[in-house]
């Protein structure tokens, strides 16, 4: 398999995809470390190389203080380059979290620190975690999501504050009602112990599971290093990289939707917003591949920015009445810093936060199945947009599932069904009604008459077609009751089907499992 749009998750319980498989990984190390050495970008006058020998110094640096704060020096791991990864901090399920395990198994293997970006610069999806509760007797399985907070707002992690704390607390009772009699113990009471117990100090949810999942971390003997994107955005390096993208935006606008097109031309997308939209443009502004958080205000905006006349740059965001931050024409970095101290918040979108990881700081990149896919597309702009040839990432994932029902419905059973209630329909010679009598018997002779009528012309064939036409109308007229109730059947089976599928689904959190279950798969990327 060479292209990682070709990835899909394993089938299999247990299953693990780590692409593009574990003895190539050394070379696609060796591969990426040549190439980005012997680039000659240059960003801000300075060669690229060396803006990543000062992202690594600081994110490092940085990673290490944050990290100082629930764990101590001696504990937190060494190398020499970066393994990087990321995700939200929202209740994902393992097969996401089987990523901060081969990274850390892998920087031990290759010498590399191991590096996960909190992506709290997202928004959360809901506040709710999702419980299958299995039907007993003939009752349709079906998906309970119990919340933890009213959160209705737009804003990203890093401002998500806890806003029903007695809400949050009755979760694990709640939830205890719905698993008390599974087989296996699900971690949520200890995680969410854990959790509880975090938010005494920070009332932030994202913070709070976080940590939590971190303390299971360490618990199997695993210690990465971790920064949120909010920390990271402080960097200098992390302003050089914005303050290039927006003095080169208009060239990034192009080059990016080039990039989108030919992304969906090549795997026959039609969806606008497949990988992701197209950045827009029109009266002179460009908008870029970041967001502008503004003082008081929850929700994040589209970032664009617009060259003036004078040679001066200005930030804004989409309307009449949007924010406007002129950039000066001296020293943009440091007005660039002025605006943070002002209270506004520039923060990367995905794909500027994977351009940024790629060719800033990692050595090698972890990516999930998804953002595998996508990364076709920061290929193309870091050849395009950069000039570089496009370091190799990794993709990791697994499959897990709770497995609560002791019978399974097969989606062969599904169209065997689905099959015979069709075959009652249109082949009703092969299916006898309850009681067989004189008339069936007289349309059984009649359809045997009828299909050896001549089709010499046109003539003969239609009416042989109106004679048996009217022969099956008579059929299924006797037949009715037996094909209602295998129409009835299949749809039956069909639905327990379904909701079979939603309970044995891949994407549950990982709170739901038992620890056993999760060190299981797990296990060959735990130290020794």
């Amino acid at each position: 398999m060479n292209s990682a749009h070709d990835l899909k998750a394993p089938f299999q319980q247990g299953g693990v995809l780590l692409w593009p498989g574990e003895l190539a990984i050394g070379n696609s190390l060796q591969a990426n470390r040549l190439s980005l050495e012997e680039c000659k970008t240059e960003i801000l006058g300075t060669p690229l190389s060396e803006w990543r020998m000062l992202a690594i110094q600081e994110v490092t640096q940085l990673a290490r203080s944050f990290m100082r704060l629930e764990t101590d020096a001696g504990s937190l791991p060494t190398g020499n380059g970066l393994i990087v990864g990321g995700h939200q901090p929202e209740l994902f399920h393992p097969g996401v979290w089987i990523k901060n395990f081969v990274m850390n198994y892998l920087g031990r293997k290759l010498g590399l620190l191991p590096l996960n970006l909190v992506v709290d610069n997202d928004v959360p999806k809901s506040a709710t975690l999702g419980i299958p509760k299995p039907a007993q007797y003939d009752a349709l399985h079906s998906l309970v999501k119990l919340p933890f907070d009213h959160h209705t707002s737009e804003a990203p992690y890093e401002d998500w504050v806890l806003h029903d704390r007695e809400l949050f607390h009755e979760l694990p009772h709640l939830a205890k009602k719905l698993v008390g009699e599974w087989k296996e113990h699900p971690m949520l009471f200890e995680f969410w112990n854990e959790a509880e117990k975090n938010l005494e100090e920070d009332a932030r949810p994202g913070v709070a599971f976080a940590k939590s999942r971190r303390f299971f971390e360490r618990k199997w003997g695993v210690t990465n290093l971790e920064l949120p994107i909010s920390i990271l955005c402080e960097s200098e390096a992390f302003q050089v990289f914005v303050l290039h993208m927006l003095q080169n935006a208009e060239s990034f606008l192009k080059k990016h939707n080039e990039a989108v097109l030919g992304y969906r031309h090549r795997h026959g997308l039609r969806s606008k917003n497949h990988p992701f939209a197209e950045l827009a443009s029109g009266k002179g502004w460009m908008e870029t591949p970041f967001w502008l958080m503004v003082p008081d205000s929850p929700r994040r905006q589209r970032l664009g920015v617009k060259l003036e006349a004078d040679g001066e740059l200005r930030l804004g965001t989409p309307g009449p009445g949007g924010i406007r931050l002129p950039l000066g024409k001296t020293d943009p970095l440091d007005a660039l810093r002025s605006i943070s101290e002002k209270g506004f918040r520039i923060r990367p979108r995905a794909i500027a936060t994977t351009l940024f990881a790629r060719l800033f700081l990692a050595d090698l990149f972890l990516h999930g199945i998804g953002g595998g896919k996508y990364d076709e597309v920061t290929d193309q702009l870091c050849q395009s947009f950069f000039g570089v040839t496009p370091p190799e990432y990794l993709v990791a994932s697994a499959t897990l599932r709770l497995e609560l029902l002791q019978s399974h419905i097969s989606i062969d059973e599904v169209r065997q069904a689905h099959h015979l209630w069709r075959d009652s329909l249109w082949n009703p010679q092969r299916h006898f009604p309850a009681e067989a009598n004189v008339a069936w018997n007289e349309l059984i002779r009649q359809k045997t008459e009828l299909l050896a009528l001549p089709q010499n012309n046109r003539t003969e064939r239609k009416l042989r077609y109106q004679k048996l036409r009217s022969n099956l109308e008579a059929m299924q007229t006797l037949l009715e009751s037996s094909t209602i109730n295998l129409q009835e059947q299949a749809r039956k089976i069909r639905l327990q089907y379904e909701a079979e599928q939603l309970i044995q689904g891949r994407e549950f959190s990982f709170v739901l499992f038992s620890e056993n279950s999760l060190k299981h798969l797990f296990e060959p990327y735990l130290p020794a």
